[in-house]
């Protein structure tokens, strides 16, 4: 009786395609998603060294969107375009989808801490307060006082402004 009942119910079970048949293209869409999955998988084996710099943004019509770290990268990855869709070519075991091109996108304010995040515990702070927290965080990070004037924390001996002077006069 049991067996009977799991048939009847396992049989009148109705694929997504046949509830939806106005919706074209469900297979795609499950194609897709399972193709950015395998993306974010094996994101470090496709670009290697360039995977902390270049970050999965997005499949959609064959458009493979990535985010950059630097601005230096999108000028150069339309360069590497080729090799990269290569690469997936290789690793991807199906037909489709299949990437066509590469869009590169610089978001400086999606991969920075926003202002007010980092601000936001020095609102009541006073002018010189201000600059006295921002001078102990220039040194937490190594910055040290400039050599010749001895006024500017900088990351290197010589502040910009002692190399500007030095550079016109």
């Amino acid at each position: 009786m049991e067996n009977e009942q799991r048939q009847r119910i396992g049989s009148g079970m109705k694929k997504v395609s046949e509830l939806f048949p106005s919706v074209r293209g469900i297979k795609s869409v499950l194609n897709d998603s399972e193709f950015c999955d395998f993306l974010r998988r094996e994101w470090e084996t496709l670009l290697g060294g360039l995977s902390g710099e270049v970050l999965f943004g997005f499949f959609r019509n064959g458009v493979l969107g990535v985010d950059v770290k630097n601005f230096v990268w999108v000028s150069e990855i339309p360069y590497l375009e080729k090799e990269i869709i290569e690469k997936i070519k290789k690793l991807w075991h199906k037909k489709t989808p299949v990437v066509k091109a590469i869009k590169v996108s610089y978001n400086q304010a999606e991969l920075t801490p926003k202002c007010s995040e980092i601000y936001l515990d020095r609102a009541g702070l006073s002018f010189g307060e201000k600059i006295a927290f921002e001078n102990a965080e220039k040194q937490k990070k190594g910055f040290r006082l400039c050599s010749n004037c001895r006024q500017v924390l900088a990351p290197s001996n010589i502040c910009i402004f002692c190399e500007a002077k030095a550079t016109l006069l």
